[in-house]
């Protein structure tokens, strides 16, 4: 990780070509595979950040990575005409609880920021927010129609979220399919999320954004 010194100010390229990033979603890095294929396992700022270079690459939304919550004075100011989804992420409060990923709407024409999670923003989260979005007006906590259920799936609910928000169906209505505990009598390791995870590989092989399954 880069340490505060050595980080400087840097142009950011209007739009991410898709042949740009086609060779990372080609041969997928090893440590992305496994938090994608391990039940249970957390999302690493590696996996969140390919999904995001996918979206710059493939639509008209400029999603920031998700390791600038620790350098908020260098996140990009939002052009406030436009909507906008971000995922960000929250450190842990002590060493006993992981960090956290959530789902964020910016809607232009009514400047509201809409949450899509179970938990408030953070202090951190809220710096992000003022950086990126200087004269939002409000902030609303959306009552989700697919819920995360468990401590460590909140890399694909965010995901899950954001590709949803992007295609245009709004998770406030926008049931998702996931596991059941039913199914938890035929898998050895159960995870809520593993529909989700699967269907983020299944994108990343596609190089494109999927509707995830209803």
């Amino acid at each position: 990780m880069f340490r505060k010194r050595e980080l400087m100010p840097f142009p950011r390229r209007d739009r991410l070509d898709i042949h740009y990033i086609s060779a990372a979603l080609t041969k997928i890095n090893p440590s992305v595979l496994k938090v994608l294929k391990t039940p249970n396992y957390l999302f690493s700022y590696q996996a969140v950040n390919l999904f995001i270079n996918l979206v710059a690459a493939t639509t008209e939304f400029d999603m920031v990575a998700v390791n600038f919550c620790q350098y908020p004075e260098f996140y990009p100011i939002h052009n406030a005409t436009s909507n906008d989804v971000q995922i960000l992420y929250a450190k842990p409060s002590n060493n006993t609880v992981p960090g956290h990923l959530m789902c964020i709407f910016y809607k232009a024409d009514d400047r509201t920021i809409f949450v899509y999670d179970h938990q408030r923003l953070k202090k951190e989260q809220m710096l992000l927010i003022k950086k990126r979005y200087p004269n939002y007006k409000h902030v609303t906590y959306v009552d989700r129609k697919t819920k995360q259920q468990d401590k460590t799936s909140c890399g694909p609910f965010a995901i899950a979220y954001a590709t949803s928000l992007i295609l245009g169906h709004d998770p406030r209505t926008h049931k998702l399919r996931t596991n059941s505990i039913l199914t938890s009598f035929f898998m050895k390791d159960f995870d809520y999320s593993t529909i989700f995870r699967e269907h983020i590989l299944k994108m990343f092989e596609a190089k494109q954004l999927l509707p995830f399954p209803q």
